[in-house]
């Protein structure tokens, strides 16, 4: 699957990391590789992430934490990419 991000989330997770470097030298790069490493599971299995739990049933949004920082990453399943696995 081809995960394709958005350009606020490409700021956002700019932002991060430039504030995770000025808190500790080499902090920002740790994010990136944590947040890299979620991405990679998310293509492989993104199914195998909960939905949103205030979201209705039918909801496509999901939600993955990330392993070493507190970050929370939303996706969102396109039916049509998942067509073969319903």
């Amino acid at each position: 699957m081809n995960l394709h991000i958005l350009a606020e989330a490409e700021e956002e997770i700019e932002e991060a990391r430039k504030y995770l470097n000025r808190e500790s030298r080499g902090l920002g790069r740790r994010f990136l590789d944590d947040l890299a490493a979620r991405f990679a599971t998310i293509a492989i299995d993104p199914l195998r992430f909960p939905k949103l739990e205030t979201l209705p049933d039918d909801s496509p949004f999901r939600r993955a934490l990330l392993h070493v920082f507190r970050y929370l990453w939303f996706s969102r399943s396109l039916t049509t990419q998942y067509s073969s696995l319903l």
